[in-house]
């Protein structure tokens, strides 16, 4: 099974001057294709990932003429944005002990008993009035 879908793929180099080669491969060249699509696959993973403005100018060129991406760029656009930092607390820049801190301060505070947190967070809004 293997001869038949060799010789499918390659051809042997021999074509008359003048001529145009047959659309199969010869050996070499099925073989140095292959391999450049192997290095391909293998260094795409080491390659960054598009920027969320790369994404958006991709979608606005193919918007122009494809109502389907015209679609897609709208969801894109309302999707929610987590690169602004909230409240000026930038979330991703937190260490792993920061995060935790703030997942159990926040644990905490959901566990109060309902007058608590209403009086907590009449504090903390006031504050905020003040400041």
């Amino acid at each position: 099974m293997a001869e038949l879908n060799d010789a499918d793929l390659v051809a042997e180099g021999e074509t008359e001057p003048g001529r145009a080669r047959p659309h199969r491969w010869t050996r070499e060249e099925a073989r140095e294709a292959a391999l450049l699509s192997r290095e391909s696959r293998a260094t795409r993973r080491y390659s960054k990932p598009p920027s969320d403005a790369e994404i958006e100018r991709g979608l606005r060129e193919k918007a122009v003429t494809d109502p389907r991406a015209a679609e897609i760029l709208l969801r894109w656009l309302q999707r929610p944005r987590t690169d602004e930092p909230i409240h000026g607390v930038d979330v991703d820049a937190m260490s792993e002990a920061q995060l935790e801190a703030l997942y159990s301060g926040l644990v905490r505070v959901a566990a109060l008993p309902s007058r608590e947190l209403q009086a907590l967070v009449q504090r903390l809004l006031a504050g905020k009035e003040e400041a």
